[in-house]
């Protein structure tokens, strides 16, 4: 008979290890997630202010200024609501569509 050698408590220590690792990778990941939204967010909210100077349409200004409200909301949202943060960049690129269908990526 084979004696046995504490493998069991070996397991435990390490599931815990990879329990930790795993926990840590997911808290970078989100953190990578909201930089690069916030850096997405950023850029469009740039996009906007220039189309939104081109524009002279005025129904497509009003519309483009509610969506800009809308992705305000999303963004406020993503600090609880991490997958708010993709739709604000969406409402965002919407809105800059509206003034400028045209304007450069």
């Amino acid at each position: 008979m084979l004696a046995h050698s504490g493998g069991v408590g070996m397991t435990t220590s390490n599931q815990r290890t990879q329990a930790g690792e795993l926990a840590s990778a997911r808290a970078a990941k989100k953190l990578a997630e909201a930089s690069l939204y916030q850096a997405l967010i950023a850029r469009q909210r740039e996009r906007y202010a220039a189309a939104y100077g081109r524009c002279v349409d005025t129904e497509n200004r009003e519309a483009a200024r509610a969506m800009f409200t809308g992705a305000a909301l999303f963004e406020g949202q993503a600090k609880r609501i991490p997958s708010r943060a993709k739709k604000a960049v969406e409402a965002l690129k919407l809105a800059v569509f509206l003034l400028d269908p045209k304007a450069p990526a």
